[in-house]
């Protein structure tokens, strides 16, 4: 039995986010079904390069940042597994 994960990613430069399918076979064997990279809207960017030089210091606001990834990470998710051709049910682990 093929088991499907998705693996999601951004790097130090804050420009993007790496998101990729990997089937995993019982034997070991991977292989990537498909991958995207899809760009943080600029406002976040700014938002992370912010709270990564301490120029935000408020709860709210990493608050809010924390629940506004959170929503581009699912979105991104959810876009690749369609794109895959692929259902949210079939998708073993995030």
């Amino acid at each position: 039995m093929d088991n499907y994960y998705v693996g999601l990613m951004s790097g130090t430069s804050l420009d993007a986010i790496d998101a990729v399918l990997l089937r995993i076979e019982d034997n070991g064997g991977i292989e990537v079904v498909s991958l995207i990279n899809t760009p943080f809207p600029d406002h976040i960017s700014g938002l992370l390069r912010d709270m990564i030089a301490s120029k935000t210091e408020s709860l709210h606001e990493l608050c809010s940042l924390d629940t506004e990834l959170g929503e581009i990470y699912a979105a991104i998710t959810l876009d690749l597994i369609s794109k895959s051709g692929y259902k949210p049910g079939d998708i073993r682990a995030i």
